[in-house]
């Protein structure tokens, strides 16, 4: 039986917490320790990440959960009190969705756009649902990158 390799141990680490995050929007970042992989991208799907999409009503994502695996959603609305707050419900073009689109375990999981292209634009980032209701809550990765554009310029700024 192999064990993977402990992560407390420095060598085995990927990256480190950086000092960029936002409990509001419910994201943090990290910075990937070296060597980097750059054709490593999101877990089993293939393509390579590339900026981001703004997010639209029918638009079609996907995701790779932790607990899920890979599920098919559409985007199908915005919070009219936080329009960075999406809602998303199942594609049903996709007979292998299981009817399970999230569930716990797959929060921090990247909505992408589901265009068929090689180069996956995220679109949100998976914060919260389900089975009951059955209906995923994600963070658009625009609002996301604004806020650490914000802060990275913040914390630049000569006093």
């Amino acid at each position: 039986d192999v064990q993977p390799p402990p992560i407390f141990i420095r060598e085995n680490r990927i990256g480190i917490a950086a000092n960029l995050f936002n409990p509001n929007l419910d994201y943090a970042t990290f910075i990937i320790q070296s060597p980097l992989d750059q054709i490593q991208s999101i877990n089993m799907i293939e393509g390579l990440l590339d900026s981001y999409a703004f997010p639209q009503i029918n638009m079609p994502l996907l995701k790779s959960g932790a607990k899920t695996g890979i599920t098919f959603g559409i985007i199908d609305g915005r919070s009219c009190l936080d329009c960075s707050e999406l809602s998303i419900h199942i594609d049903a073009r996709y007979p292998n969705n299981t009817g399970i689109i999230s569930d716990y375990g797959d929060s921090g999981s990247v909505w992408v756009l589901n265009n068929g292209s090689s180069i996956l634009k995220p679109v949100a980032l998976h914060y919260a649902g389900g089975e009951t209701p059955q209906w995923p809550k994600a963070i658009s990765f625009s609002s996301i990158i604004a806020s650490i554009r914000n802060k990275i310029n913040n914390q630049n700024k000569i006093v």
